[in-house]
């Protein structure tokens, strides 16, 4: 898959796999969460960051991979629309109902005539008052943490964030020193599955965001990553941000890309495809109440938590002094986590949200974080 790909697109390998975990993370994210034990539970969700200078056709290798599911998301989006309409015109129809009983309530009341049936005309009509729709939007190319929290509260509660520009890290509202600690706190706990919390002197403003989950799919240039880090002034590493990213950094292709013609035939492509919309297709169960998700709770074979505390020890021992990891202890203190969610998510593209996860898929995922490892600590180093 990732080599039709690339032979198409004619970028850097990790580009298109950047989009490949992410279309999964996307997919599955809602479904399901992921227990090394019986208290160390987390989601599946993947923050990826791919390094690479314009022209290295970050888009292009995005474009090719998600163009199936932004292709959903506005069919989606077009039914929000509708549903919104159809909230708008029954909202106009409850308030004018409710207008007028209050009339009738102030008149009785002036009258001196009784009001207690009208009062319970009132109460049952509270009971009965149209509640917005929740959307069923996904993709979001480039937002305000703000507007993401927004986004996440009132719509889907499973999202995600592509985009060639990041924005809602890299963007000014990002780097505002205000601004930028409670922006970095906020995505950290979206990666944990946590509870975002909005206290407003308005209290019917103020918000308790649970049970959201988000991929975050960004490619930037290099120079934009290394100023952001600088001016959040160690806050970026300091409170975890930068550690629960896989990063790939990988060389120019540019120089190396003569005119092909666009393949024929894109047979493990349309597979992926084909698989992510049975994904995206599974309703997702939600907490009426909340918006909450309630995902299903995965869990590995005897011998996959073996494989994965092979690679918990591993890669702890190599964090002493003058060891491999040294330098990047942040990164290395999530990666046996990331371990957890690449298998989880492996798991359930090839058997469902159900069973148990194998081995296989834990030292799959392990291989393919150890590479993260060494990109994160060639970039930071």
């Amino acid at each position: 898959l990732t080599y039709e790909l690339v032979d198409k697109v004619q970028c850097p390998i990790p580009l298109v796999t950047n989009a490949i975990l992410a279309t999964l993370s996307l997919a599955i994210q809602g479904l399901v969460n992921v227990a090394r034990d019986k208290e160390l539970v987390s989601p599946v969700s993947l923050y990826l960051m791919a390094i690479a200078e314009s022209g290295e056709r970050k888009t292009g290798a995005n474009n090719a991979v998600i163009s199936h599911i932004a292709a959903l998301d506005n069919q989606r989006y077009v039914a929000d629309g509708e549903a919104r309409k159809a909230y708008k015109t029954a909202l106009d129809i409850w308030t004018a109902e409710k207008e007028g009983l209050t009339q009738q309530l102030k008149n009785a009341v002036k009258n001196g005539q009784p009001t207690q049936t009208i009062k319970d005309e009132i109460k049952q009509l509270d009971k009965e008052k149209p509640q917005p729709p929740r959307g069923k939007t996904m993709i979001y190319e480039d937002t305000t943490p703000e507007g993401l929290i927004k986004a996440l509260y009132h719509g889907c509660p499973s999202a995600g964030i592509f985009s060639d520009e990041a924005g809602i890290v890299f963007g000014s509202h990002g780097m505002n020193s205000e601004s930028i600690k409670r922006n970095l706190a906020t995505t950290n706990k979206l990666w944990e599955g946590g509870d975002v919390r909005i206290t407003r002197a308005d209290i019917e403003n103020s918000k308790l965001i649970t049970g959201r989950r988000l991929t975050l799919c960004l490619a930037t240039q290099e120079s934009t990553v290394r100023d952001f880090y600088e001016n959040s002034r160690g806050l970026a590493r300091g409170t975890g941000f930068g550690a629960r990213f896989l990063i790939s950094w990988p060389k120019s292709k540019q120089g190396q890309r003569p005119y092909k013609e666009p393949p024929q035939k894109m047979v493990q492509t349309q597979q992926l495809i084909a698989r992510n919309f049975e994904l995206l297709h599974i309703p997702l169960t939600i907490n009426e109440d909340t918006g909450a998700l309630q995902p299903i709770t995965l869990y590995l074979t005897v011998k996959a938590k073996q494989a994965w505390i092979r690679f918990f020890n591993d890669t702890e021992q190599e964090l002493r002094t003058g060891g491999e990891l040294e330098t990047i202890k942040d990164v290395t203190s999530k990666a046996a986590d990331n371990v957890a969610r690449l298998a989880a998510l492996f798991h359930v593209y090839e058997q469902g949200v159900t069973g148990l996860i194998s081995e296989a898929h834990i030292i799959n995922a392990a291989n393919i974080m150890t590479w993260h490892l060494m990109e994160s600590r060639r970039f930071f180093g």
